[in-house]
């Protein structure tokens, strides 16, 4: 039987790779001959890695995205180079995470004869800038080329219409919502978890995650100072996660500007127990980013395991998500977030969500079979 490598450039770095990957392995590898082939050594039993310092993929202080994609480029030539030393034509090799244009030259280069799936985490190329240039070419030149054995994985049924729609009737656009490891024992506590970011007695309102522009962290915090439960005491708006392009002084800038005082922050990377309990300290879940974004979100698939009513805002795939599960709240526009977090804790109250057919829909199990039967069926 063919071998299958989950190739993942990220998955050292700071971010959501690791998790994802972590849960896609586990759940599968008794069933496949499988190996996560990583960037940087991982230190596990059954991965491959290739490259020394992860650091080199992530952001760097000088030149932000733009030269970190130089940099993902060279390093990924690299790293691609030396899986095509150890592949036979059969295996099978699922992109997760990687630099756009170094994976289109690498697959024309060395990895046209195997069987190929890419994982797509956004298929949206609305807007301007370089940077959508830069990955709307990549979509160009993935259509252009017409790959044979090569198969795509989205995390939204948006994604899954916008990319079949982008790549033309032929294209192979599988969903897999995201689903995570990350779950609650009947040891955890909702009180120690309080207590242990020092939220004991409030309701929390949170945004958990890496914190980048395209987040609109500020936008949620002057949100939360419109809504009713500003500068109430009983109450307190949650920001967690690694700073990316928002600085410190932005959110402390912003804060200051609105007059709120119930705002805290916990800026930094988290271990795996320390996400957990943010999870289980949160009430309900902001994300005012995926306003016309077609991918899922990580930490909006968590909290379908700790039962946390979300608000999003727009009609891309993270209203339509909530929407379909009734799983929280949808603004109409992130500039009106502040109306449902008025009404949020008032409809929990009555038992308006439902989280038990979320969870049978798209948990591990769902996730699993959703993998098993695209692997064995891959063209």
């Amino acid at each position: 039987m063919s071998k299958i490598y989950l190739a993942s450039l990220t998955y050292n770095c700071k971010g959501h790779s690791k998790s994802y990957i972590d849960t896609l392995f586990k759940s599968i590898k008794n069933d496949f001959d499988i190996s996560p082939y990583v960037y940087g050594d991982p230190d596990k039993e059954d991965f491959i890695f290739s490259g020394s310092n992860p650091e080199k993929m992530d952001y760097s202080k000088y030149g932000g995205k733009y030269f970190k994609i130089i940099k993902r480029f060279i390093y990924s030539i690299q790293y691609f180079y030396k899986l095509k030393k150890i592949l036979k034509k059969d295996d099978v090799i699922y992109f997760l995470d990687y630099e756009y244009l170094s994976l289109l030259f690498c697959i024309f280069l060395f990895f046209r004869k195997n069987k190929k799936l890419i994982l797509i985490h956004s298929s949206t190329i609305n807007g301007s800038g370089l940077y959508t240039l830069y990955k709307k070419s990549f979509f160009t030149f993935i259509k252009i080329a017409g790959f044979n054995k090569l198969e795509f994985v989205v995390n939204g049924v948006t994604a899954q219409k916008e990319l079949s729609s982008q790549q033309g009737p032929d294209s192979l656009v599988h969903t897999v919502q995201y689903s995570e490891d990350i779950s609650i024992s009947e040891f955890d506590s909702k009180l120690d978890s309080k207590n242990l970011f020092r939220l004991d007695g409030k309701i929390v309102f949170s945004t958990i995650g890496m914190i980048r522009k395209d987040k609109n962290v500020p936008e949620i915090i002057r949100q939360f100072s419109k809504s009713k439960y500003a500068n109430n005491e009983s109450f307190v708006l949650l920001i967690a996660g690694g700073l990316s392009d928002v600085s410190l002084n932005d959110l402390h800038d912003t804060i200051k500007s609105c007059g709120i005082n119930n705002v805290q922050l916990q800026i930094g990377y988290f271990s795996d127990e320390d996400f957990k309990h943010l999870f289980l300290a949160t009430d309900y879940m902001i994300l005012a980013h995926g306003q016309n974004n077609s991918s899922q979100s990580g930490p909006l698939s968590i909290c379908r395991n700790f039962d946390i009513p979300a608000i999003v805002a727009g009609n891309g795939e993270l209203a339509s998500y909530v929407q379909r599960n009734n799983v929280g709240l949808v603004a109409e526009r992130i500039d009106t977030i502040y109306k449902k977090i008025d009404v949020i804790h008032d409809s929990a109250l009555e038992n308006s969500f439902d989280f038990e057919q979320c969870r049978t829909k798209y948990g591990l199990s769902a996730m699993k079979n959703r993998y098993i039967k695209i692997f064995r069926n891959i063209k």
